[in-house]
């Protein structure tokens, strides 16, 4: 089975990444034994594991380790693992599981049902006045809490004590100790009567009844919490239609894997039919419905050169298409991917969590330990009274338990409610559903490292062109000198432009096409970004940049042409200047339309409590009609690219800026879309960018946004800090639970108020506990369904 790996070379040391589907964890303490037994090993430079999605995601050295030994580290200690096998190609695979997955759980169900039956008719029958034929019977008992633990509990304790044994308990060690002690003592006060100890072969059973019960639910539970991504795999159409030309009519079709589709083929697809590659239409038309991918609820007509994206179903007529990306090169699977390996990365308030959980495990036992021997040796003559308050219930059926018994249940109930797993899901259950819901809504946010900075961002900062304006400029006017005709300007500025991405190049290679005018033969194109480009057209050097560029090659433009410049900058309008062979031969006027949504989402976002920042490399007077536009009144205007990285740092210091108050530090977002906002978005605490944007732009930001909405921006942020807030809940819920359960369970209620939990009360409060993190997350699907 082939290893995820997406290899990064350095010069010293290459490091590779692998991404391993690890089985067999139960709880936080679980997930601190799988990230130790893997960063102890040689050539393991990082290890990031996610209990909810049961993934580890490890950074290694190749020349040094393999990921197939790391897997059978990890199964040799009791942690079935394999290498994973890419989204793309694991469909089949993801339903079968999904399919055992659901069958297992309705064993359990059924299996808990049984169990908490049985042993809640043990307890009544000791409250009846009559004694119900064999169920009064020890015996009857004794064979109850026998196959319990030989049947359903044989796993937990089996991999209980085995991950004892290695040195990395875990819950299933804390469930053994309790249900074995419990069976264990019930077993010698059965055999030998005259001991006078009593016999509480219910609680096992009880107990064993609510974690199965708990497990049950909280596994529905994180199975909702995963539906999002669930159905974004199941996007992925198993079977492809390929065709041997380019039509909708053609009927020598065959049907292959999706997965094996090449780039060029040809794919023809039925309404109704899922899209199974990235493509372009050849042949047909058709309303696209692209609601799961973008978010968008609304179908797109798509005519042919039109591009469609895997995953979207037409939905009114048949198409045919080439594929321009197959398999892992798709769209749909690069956000499945991203919305994985933002599953995995953790928020640095985990780390917390982590660090306690790692030592939990033993530091509940020995509590216990602690409980016991007080209790046993002191407590019992402290407060004599608490061996003749015992609640009926606990007591069963002596008039006054022993202290050995007392001080038992007590160390019991205290290795039961403990609860590492709380701890363990609450940061994984809360990214779940909060990057599933972005998903679904088309915000693609890259891991709870993001989600904490969000929750502090106090400053964002906004590219210009296809940021706040739409980034489709078109020419509007033209100024050519007097040896220059207007045709034979733009001729020349279309040649150079064709060796360059920016928007401002597209708009002016259009505009060329659109008359009818051919491009000429060029040659030694160089891009300056944020200044201009240069080319050799039929033997002659051609500039085309602003103001700037023109004088760094010693060319100054005429005063009127200063002014016109001046005047277009003033309406808002971007100018071009163009010289050839060192000679000035006039400007070129664009206008890119700002975005409808622009002004309201920089309204929304300084309700927030943000403070918007304009940083664009175009000319001051044509920023600030823009930034006075939005409603931005902080600009920087006519920067470079490395110098928006320097400017970015000013801002994160806390330079250019007012104070803001009870806001510790400056926490900066840069929002862009090109080559040139790279740097600033990698120096950006959040680097944001947009549909569209170049592929380094979405690289190197922390959160993508796919629709065509500025708009989104602000859905992100409040997503981002509503999943934020989910996870100070969970921990403060999974933290507070421990400190007040378990003290009550050591008994600190008992001398003064005759409360006292027994090993199967505890039991259900532990996965309680479990299933209030995972059910207070999927709160999140509720508050966010009536914001589409």
């Amino acid at each position: 089975m082939p290893p995820s790996l997406t290899t990064s070379d350095t010069i010293e040391t290459p490091i590779a990444t692998a991404t391993l589907d690890v089985g067999g964890m139960k709880c936080a303490g679980c997930v601190a034994a799988v990230e130790r037994q893997l960063a102890k090993t040689p050539g393991v430079t990082s290890a990031s594991v996610n209990l909810v999605t049961e993934i580890a995601v490890v950074k290694y050295i190749p020349a040094t380790v393999e990921p197939k030994n790391l897997a059978e580290k990890l199964t040799a200690v009791g942690f079935p693992t394999q290498l994973r096998i890419p989204a793309s190609e694991s469909l089949s695979d993801r339903t079968s599981t999904l399919a055992q997955r659901n069958s297992s759980e309705r064993q359990q169900l059924v299996l808990a049902a049984i169990l908490l039956f049985f042993s809640l008719i043990g307890h009544l029958d000791r409250l009846v006045a009559h004694p119900l034929p064999i169920i009064s019977d020890m015996s009857f008992h004794w064979g109850l809490a026998t196959l319990a633990l030989c049947l359903p509990g044989r796993a937990i304790l089996r991999d209980g004590w085995r991950s004892l044994w290695h040195g990395i308990p875990n819950m299933n060690t804390l469930i053994g100790l309790g249900t074995g002690s419990a069976y264990l003592t019930s077993c010698l006060a059965l055999l030998f009567p005259q001991l006078g100890w009593e016999c509480f072969f219910d609680e096992p059973v009880m107990l064993l009844g609510f974690i199965l019960l708990g497990r049950t639910l909280e596994a529905r539970a994180r199975s909702r919490a995963s539906a999002a991504l669930e159905a974004l795999i199941a996007l992925q159409p198993p079977v492809a239609r390929l065709i041997g030309q380019p039509g909708i009519s053609d009927t020598s079709e065959i049907q292959i894997p999706a997965a094996q589709v090449r780039v060029g083929e040809w794919v023809r697809v039925l309404p109704g039919e899922k899209i199974p590659v990235d493509g372009t239409v050849v042949a047909g038309q058709s309303a696209i419905d692209e609601s799961m991918l973008t978010g968008e609820s609304l179908p797109v007509t798509k005519l042919v050169g039109d591009a469609v994206a895997a995953g979207t179903i037409p939905l009114s007529g048949a198409i045919a298409l080439q594929a321009t990306h197959t398999g892992p090169d798709t769209a749909l699977a690069r956000i499945i991917t991203s919305v994985e390996e933002a599953q995995v990365r953790k928020a640095p308030i985990q780390q917390l969590a982590d660090r306690v959980a790692g030592h939990f495990v033993y530091g509940v036992m020995v509590m216990a330990l602690l409980v016991f021997l007080f209790w046993n040796f002191i407590g019992t003559k402290l407060y004599p009274q608490v061996l003749e308050t015992v609640p009926t219930a606990i007591a069963h059926s002596m008039a006054a338990p022993s202290p050995l018994l007392l001080s038992l249940k007590l160390a019991i109930a205290v290795l039961v409610v403990a609860c590492p797993c709380a701890l363990g899901l609450a940061t994984p259950t809360a990214i779940l559903v909060g990057t599933g819901i972005g998903a679904e809504r088309g915000l693609l946010i890259k891991g709870g490292d993001i989600l904490e900075t969000v929750h502090r961002l106090n400053v964002i900062v906004f590219d210009k062109t296809g940021t706040l304006t739409a980034g489709h400029p078109s020419l509007t006017d033209s100024i050519s000198c007097a040896d220059f005709s207007a045709d034979h300007l733009l001729q020349l500025a279309a040649t150079v432009e064709s060796g360059t991405t920016h928007p401002l190049a597209s708009a002016i290679t259009a505009a060329a096409a659109k008359q009818g005018l051919p491009l000429l033969s060029a040659e030694n194109f160089f891009t300056e970004a944020g200044l201009g480009i240069s080319a050799t057209v039929e033997g002659k050097v051609v500039l085309l940049g602003n103001q700037e560029w023109l004088e760094r090659h010693g060319l100054s433009l005429p005063e009127a042409l200063q002014v016109k410049v001046q005047a277009f900058a003033e309406a808002g309008k971007t100018a071009v200047c163009v010289a050839i062979a060192s000679e000035i031969a006039g400007i070129l006027a664009l206008e890119d339309q700002l975005r409808p949504d622009a002004r309201e989402t920089v309204a929304r976002l300084q309700e927030l409590g943000l403070s918007p920042i304009l940083l664009t490399g175009d000319r001051a007077a044509a920023a600030q009609a823009i930034a006075h536009q939005v409603g931005i009144t902080q600009v920087f205007a006519q920067v470079r690219p490395e110098e928006k990285v320097a400017i970015i740092k000013s801002l994160q210091v806390g330079e250019f800026l007012p104070p803001v108050p009870d806001v510790p530090g400056k926490i900066v977002a840069m929002v862009g879309d090109g080559i040139n906002d790279a740097p600033a978005l990698a120096q950006a605490d959040i680097g944001i960018s947009l549909q569209g944007a170049t592929a380094v732009a979405v690289e190197t930001a922390g959160i993508v946004l796919t629709r065509d909405r500025l708009s989104d921006l602000v859905s992100a942020i409040q997503l981002s800090r509503a999943t934020f807030n989910k996870i100070r809940q969970n921990l403060f819920w999974a933290l507070g639970y421990n400190v007040l359960a378990i003290p009550v369970a050591a008994g600190i209620l008992l001398p003064r108020f005759g409360i006292l939990l027994s090993p199967a009360m505890a039991g259900a409060l532990m996965a309680f506990s479990s299933v209030s993190v995972v059910t207070n997350s999927l709160l999140l699907r509720c508050q966010f369904s009536a914001n589409p």
